[in-house]
């Protein structure tokens, strides 16, 4: 019998996503470069499985690591998104190296085969069953391959401090727990991955950070918080589940216009702690 999960509700709107196309393997999986360069250098082959790829930004940049017989595919429950990161593939002139595929972290099984390196970016945060979701990676992962995880925490600091920004974090984790997901997978992850049956012996764990401080990045973080509360999935789904969240528009409204004032402020930073892990699979 096939158990029945949380879909994935943050939504696809151009508020949920735009940060997701921001991301890179640079500045979202640096952990994970060493791996990466080392298999490149070691697995003339390499196979790269990429889990909840999104709109295929980190997808897209993981191929410049790629050797010439080396290959990665991209898997995610939307059609719509993944058209993105076919798009975003075709763009960058790497769609030759990438296979997208419609499907579930639950059942990557029915990819029938195996990998060297399974990678996933913010998406056990997102899910119902986050030891279920390794479970499967592992099982897709060569012996000696390695399954890579970088997940969110409620680890934000700014500068100037502000109440409302503090309170989006908190509305932000309440929202992910009212959803199914988990605000603070990144602590979680070593956890998690014994409960899935790795060894604590062969998971390494790290953290990095997302850090805001230019008018580039500002105005890149801001718009994307700003935005969900004014006009994304997010702010329609905290209006309407008033038994859970006692916010009304206004409130929201608030909200937003102090991600506006931040991001016009030249001394504003916002750092944002990550948990990773690296699992080498036995």
């Amino acid at each position: 019998m096939t158990t029945q999960h949380n879909a994935y509700r943050t939504g696809y709107k151009r508020e949920d996503v735009r940060h997701h196309a921001w991301r890179s393997v640079e500045n979202s999986c640096g952990y994970l470069i060493e791996r990466l360069e080392q298999g490149a250098r070691t697995v003339p082959d390499l196979a790269i499985l990429d889990c909840g790829c999104g709109p295929g930004s980190i997808t897209s940049s993981m191929a410049k690591y790629l050797p010439v017989g080396g290959s990665i595919t991209a898997v995610d429950l939307s059609t719509e998104v993944l058209s993105q990161a076919r798009s975003l593939a075709e763009e960058r002139d790497v769609a030759d190296r990438i296979t997208f595929v419609q499907g579930s972290i639950y059942e990557l099984g029915a990819l029938h085969r195996q990998f060297d390196i399974v990678h996933a970016n913010m998406v056990i945060t997102h899910l119902d069953d986050p030891v279920d979701a390794i479970r499967n990676m592992l099982a897709v992962c060569k012996p000696g391959g390695t399954v890579a995880l970088c997940e969110s925490t409620r680890g934000w600091q700014f500068n100037p401090p502000d109440e409302s920004l503090t309170a989006t974090v908190e509305l932000w984790a309440k929202y992910m727990h009212v959803i199914g997901g988990d605000a603070d997978a990144g602590m979680r992850l070593v956890s998690h991955a014994i409960a899935a049956g790795a060894a604590r012996e062969d998971i390494t764990v790290s953290s990095g950070t997302w850090c805001y401080a230019t008018p580039d990045g500002r105005a890149m973080w801001g718009t994307v918080l700003r935005d969900r509360l004014r006009a994304g999935t997010m702010r329609d789904k905290i209006l309407s589940m008033q038994d859970h969240f006692q916010y009304t528009a206004q409130d929201l409204d608030r909200l937003c216009d102090a991600w506006e004032q931040w991001m016009e402020d030249e001394e504003g930073v916002c750092t944002v702690m990550l948990g990773q892990i690296l699992i080498t699979r036995r």
